[in-house]
């Protein structure tokens, strides 16, 4: 079964994105309440699930198994990782930071970005309690540890190839 999904399906997507950015500026009350927020999304994507109860019912289903597949790593993730604790007295210095966030990820190369983050947010978040200005800290650690697409032997057999990056291995690589 070859269909093809028409472009005007993706207006649901972008309609609940704008009333996601104006609706607490023009309606704070309504948008306050949860409740409203899922009347709204439910609402407008309707014609999105009538497209798909139409044509494409396996692919939907097939979704929806892998929809709750992931809530169920998520939730054995966070109850496992939640039993996990790590102590240690470091200091929160830059060079510190640098090393806790590099060594999450290349941990996320080996266990997976949700499952290094799981592991290594609580004690980076607590290495850095003390500090004044800790609002670009967790900014750092998504991207460096949640998003780390990297593949690391690739990454490293790139970089030793390439004669631009060979004296950024040697700093680090000494």
């Amino acid at each position: 079964m070859n269909i093809e999904i028409p472009l005007y399906i993706c207006l649901p997507f972008i309609i609940i994105l704008m009333m996601i950015a104006i609706m607490p500026l023009t309606f704070p009350h309504f948008w306050e309440k949860n409740r409203n927020k899922a009347l709204v999304s439910f609402v407008v994507s309707l014609p999105v699930l009538f497209f798909l109860l139409n044509g494409l019912q396996h692919e939907l289903v097939k979704t929806i198994e892998d929809y709750f597949s992931f809530i169920i790593l998520l939730a054995s993730l966070f109850i496992i990782s939640g039993g996990i604790f790590m102590t240690g007295d470091l200091r929160a210095t830059p060079l510190n930071n640098s090393i806790f966030l590099f060594s999450g990820a290349v941990l996320a190369n080996f266990v997976g970005t949700t499952g290094a983050s799981m592991l290594m947010i609580r004690p980076f978040l607590r290495t850095n309690s003390h500090r004044k200005n800790t609002a670009h800290i967790p900014v750092f650690f998504i991207f460096l540890v949640s998003f780390s697409t990297l593949d690391l032997k690739f990454s490293i057999h790139i970089k030793l190839k390439s004669s631009f990056s060979y004296p950024f291995i040697k700093l680090f690589f000494r």
